[in-house]
């Protein structure tokens, strides 16, 4: 559980989505994990991927070898599509990911891929496809199942990844599942602004490229997850894409109400002692092919 003098800190940086709040909520956990290099982590950094500069992934491996090959983790950062990066020297995000998945027994991997606005729609999916076609020729040498990969993305990042579910053919299972993290998935609803417009373009009708139908059809297995303190719309996106898989399924998809974390901490909190995401996010990707409860 997350403590009180944490608990009060993401209060006091609240539910607004920008720069500063991510900067705040980033200087209130970055003290809680270590640095690079971890003793019990191998990392194995800027694998290519594509040919721009960008496409570059890091794997994360247990020290000690597993003898079966591990489910594999990826973790897509967000950024309002036009910031972000996979690590950033001297900071521990976002290789707490990656290492909170090995000690979950996983493969972790982390990604950057190409921002907008100099990239836009559909370079995401086009970013996403690649990772995935690297990660099935290459990750069964670094010791993970290639038939056991799993996408998380978080904010853009989970749109991004909505985004290449929705875009993949109905008899196609690209991926053993995908975790979605405060995202936005019916782009119809939501208020034009100038972060859609800058991947989108200004002119783009973003009804044909909204992720929702699309993912709603998938039979690729979603968790999906908000915190206490998202704005609003996201919430309602939450809600929208559990009752769409709902009337489409019959039943829910897993999902995480996650109190008292906000829109950043959703992720630089993972590797703390706060585990209840963890837990449910470790449960989630175990359980792919079988029954979850």
């Amino acid at each position: 559980m997350m403590d009180e003098q944490t608990a009060a800190a993401i209060r006091d940086i609240g539910n607004v989505i920008a720069p500063d709040r991510a900067k705040a909520t980033d200087t209130v956990y970055a003290p809680l994990h270590d640095l690079a290099p971890f003793g019990d982590v191998v990392i194995e950094r800027d694998f290519v991927y594509g040919d721009h500069p960008r496409h570059r992934l890091d794997v994360f491996s247990p020290k000690a070898v597993s003898p079966e090959k591990l489910p594999v983790l990826v973790f897509v950062h967000g950024g309002n599509f036009v910031a972000g990066q996979k690590h950033t020297e001297g900071s521990p995000f976002y290789d707490n990911v990656g290492a909170w998945a090995v000690r979950h027994g996983f493969i972790g991997v982390t990604i950057s891929y190409r921002l907008a606005p100099a990239a836009q729609y559909p370079s995401g999916i086009e970013d996403l496809n690649a990772v995935v076609a690297w990660l099935r020729s290459n990750i069964g040498t670094l010791n993970g199942n290639p038939d056991h990969i799993v996408l998380m993305g978080a904010s853009a990042g989970a749109i991004h990844v909505a985004s290449y579910l929705a875009a993949a053919a109905l008899d196609e299972a690209p991926v053993a599942g995908t975790i979605l993290l405060s995202g936005l998935y019916d782009l119809t609803v939501v208020p034009r602004e100038r972060v859609l417009d800058n991947y989108y373009g200004t002119k783009r009708d973003l009804a044909p490229v909204s992720p929702l139908p699309g993912l709603v059809q998938s039979a690729v297995p979603i968790m999906v997850v908000v915190t206490e303190m998202d704005p609003p719309e996201h919430q309602r996106q939450f809600l929208g894409l559990a009752q769409a898989l709902l009337e489409r399924n019959g039943q829910l998809p897993r999902m995480v109400y996650l109190a008292g974390h906000n829109h950043f901490s959703e992720v630089v909190h993972l590797g703390t002692d706060d585990e209840v995401l963890g837990t449910e996010l470790a449960s989630f990707v175990r359980g792919l092919g079988k029954e979850t409860g």
